[in-house]
């Protein structure tokens, strides 16, 4: 059987299949829920022959049930090796295998209703298929979404939370911090009494980083060689951590016409130079050095720097609602942006598990209500409800290649203008697609059907009001036949 594209959905997906086939044996076999579903469906066929004065309901009705009865829950057998494409592919994170997740939920044998299962694994070979025909477009093997579900995102993010955390390599660390606080310093405080440095503060400028080129020209020859040193290992420890933490690192450092080493190289040192002036700031704050405490408390607590804000000398009945609305939004925006980037990114084959498991897990009642109906409009509803999660990962793998394709067009037209500072916003945009791309898909389907159902209905008047047409000319021409007769 076909498991679906990462091993966390396969996995849900046999411990689904599994519950509904204890679910049937427990109704139809085990208990006498069955027998009085049953009943109540032999009921309601016999009120309805009663009515129409024809066995038809009847034996529709004992069709509809026997059938449903043997070709769900009477027929099952073991689910077999379900395979996810990630496992497939050989990129499973942690190396992941559903066998080994399937295991560890103490299922013992899996098996499922043999139908119901051939009909989920021909939707999910279909769906595949059709994610690996537009994955063709991708000049980019590793880009695709089967085997590697939004490399991208997941490289970008990766990057910006190296850059985040700053340097690991304590004599690294060390050593840029050395070079920040002597050499650094002294050349940038000499750009600061020169004249340039007017010009350079009322303009749109990139921070006055070690290596700007503003600030090379005031090293002494010890702190240029010193830069060189420092730069090069800063250098070398990036080249380690892509190696080491960031997958497809050809794809991200030049694959697609971006180079995020030098500004990699570049955060680092800015990263190291605010950590710095934090502890500085703290410092001050310990010694109650007012002259530093805005500075220090926005760099150490925002409700620190809220209460200096509000503090009632500063307050007027404008400023502070401004100000507090500023604030709040500033914060929500943040805590939206994070929970979006953690929800989505991390916890999609999660999310996509979880409903396939549900819905399986709930077939069984789909049956009873189609029993007690006396129709399949309910399946053919559960049926449209599979297909629209089973086709989340086609929606995701759109939306996967369209962000590729964004990132490739865009660097193509402004060479250098995606930086990492522009990564949070790339990813969060996905991440809105992420989760509007299945309301899309259902939309679709949703549309579809009813497009399907007018069509049907149109027919079916159509087919009605000719059969009318047909009945009422021969009446006519009996009529008429009978009226030449006499």
């Amino acid at each position: 059987m076909v498991g679906g594209v990462t091993p966390v959905e396969s996995a849900f997906l046999v411990v689904g299949l599994t519950n509904c086939k204890f679910l049937l044996d427990f109704i139809f076999f085990k208990t006498l829920a069955g027998a009085l579903v049953f009943l109540l469906g032999y009921y309601f066929a016999i009120n309805e022959s009663r009515k129409k004065g024809s066995p038809k309901p009847l034996w529709h009705y004992l069709g509809l049930y026997f059938g449903l009865l043997l070709a769900f829950a009477g027929i099952h057998g073991p689910v077999g090796e379900v395979t996810s494409q990630m496992e497939i592919a050989g990129t499973a994170p942690d190396n992941q295998k559903t066998e080994d997740l399937v295991r560890a939920s103490n299922l013992g044998e899996a098996e499922a209703p043999s139908l119901l299962a051939v009909s989920i694994d021909l939707s999910g070979r279909f769906f595949n298929s059709c994610i690996a025909a537009i994955s063709q477009g991708s000049q980019f093997k590793e880009y695709n979404y089967l085997s590697n579900p939004f490399m991208l995102q997941k490289s970008l993010e990766k990057i910006n939370n190296a850059v985040a955390d700053g340097i690991k390599d304590e004599r690294l660390k060390r050593d840029v911090e050395f070079f920040l606080a002597t050499h650094y310093q002294d050349a940038k405080a000499k750009y600061e009494k020169s004249p340039e440095y007017q010009n350079w503060v009322g303009s749109e400028h990139e921070p006055l980083w070690p290596g700007a080129p503003e600030i090379q020209p005031h090293y002494t020859p010890k702190g240029a060689r010193e830069w060189d040193m420092v730069n090069a290992e800063v250098e070398s420890y990036v080249d380690d951590l892509a190696q080491q933490e960031i997958p497809q690192t050809s794809m991200v450092f030049g694959g697609v016409g971006v180079n995020f080493k030098g500004d990699m190289v570049k955060s680092l040192f800015i990263q190291e130079n605010h950590t710095k002036d934090q502890k500085k700031a703290r410092q001050s704050i310990s010694r109650f050095n007012t002259g530093a405490l805005d500075q220090a408390a926005m760099s150490i607590s925002p409700l620190w720097w809220a209460f200096h804000r509000f503090r009632p000398e500063n307050w007027t009945l404008g400023g502070a609602a401004a100000n507090f609305t500023g604030y709040v939004a500033s914060w929500g925006g943040q805590l939206g942006t994070e929970v979006i980037k953690d929800i989505m990114l991390g916890s999609y084959p999660y999310l996509i598990g979880y409903s396939l498991m549900f819905i399986v897990t709930l077939f069984p009642f789909t049956l009873i209500v189609c029993i007690l109906k006396r129709n399949l409009n309910t399946l053919v509803a559960w049926t449209l409800i599979m297909i629209w999660v089973k086709s989340w990962n086609f929606c995701w793998a759109i939306t996967d290649y369209c962000s590729v394709y964004y990132f490739q067009i865009y660097n193509a037209m402004k060479p250098g203008a995606f930086t990492i500072h522009m990564i949070p916003y790339f990813n969060n945009v996905s991440n809105i697609f992420i989760i509007m791309s299945p309301l899309v898909s259902m939309m679709v389907i949703a549309g579809s059907m009813w497009g399907i159902g007018s069509i049907a209905t149109a027919v079916t008047l159509h087919g009605s009001k000719e059969a009318e047409t047909t009945i009422n000319a021969a009446k006519g021409a009996a009529g008429n036949g009978m009226t030449g007769g006499v």
